[in-house]
């Protein structure tokens, strides 16, 4: 009877060595791919950007005013302004805050940024002016525009292409609804 009971009491290393070989298995299969890293990274910029532009277009109707989404001159920080009349012109103002971090709402691409090595590639707003600018802004309507040489155009269409290790974001604003797609 002693006998038995010393057999019973342990594991031995054959049995110990398979039991953590099946924890190093799993562990391996549940660690995620650290490349798939890349296209996170990329998929949260044009997420942040697609919510940039949604709420952009949902500010313009509820304050029933234009509202818009440019570059700030000389930087790659896009921010969300709004137009205010000076002596008589039209004039953006970034004093548009964020409605969770009540930061001012901007998007930053440049090197110490939250998006640092993303690159905003292409953006592509059409409206039939060759003299187009790269911001895009929405009428009290939700209607998305820009302001060119022949006065404020609807756009045919408008792209903001992204581009992070290789992989590419295109995020698209649809012409007289304002929707916006991430492909």
């Amino acid at each position: 009877m002693l006998f038995l009971l010393r057999k019973q009491c342990g594991l031995s290393l054959i049995e110990m060595s398979i039991v953590l070989l099946i924890l190093a298995l799993a562990g391996a299969i549940a660690m995620p791919n650290l490349a798939s890293n890349d296209s996170i990274k990329l998929d949260n910029a044009a997420r942040e950007l697609a919510e940039a532009l949604r709420f952009t277009r949902a500010e313009a109707i509820r304050f029933g005013e234009e509202r818009g989404l440019m570059p700030k001159p000389s930087t790659t920080i896009w921010a969300v302004y709004r137009l205010e009349s000076i002596n008589s012109t039209l004039t953006p103002k970034y004093d548009v805050y964020h409605p969770v971090s009540k930061m001012l709402y901007w998007l930053d691409f440049s090197t110490n940024g939250n998006y640092p090595l993303v690159k905003l590639s292409a953006t592509t707003l059409y409206g039939g002016d060759p003299t187009n600018r790269e911001d895009i802004s929405f009428d009290k309507h939700g209607t998305p525009r820009y302001l060119g040489s022949l006065g404020y155009q609807m756009l045919d269409q408008a792209s903001f292409v992204l581009q992070y290790a290789g992989h590419k974001r295109t995020v698209k604003v649809a012409p007289m609804t304002g929707r916006v797609t991430i492909e």
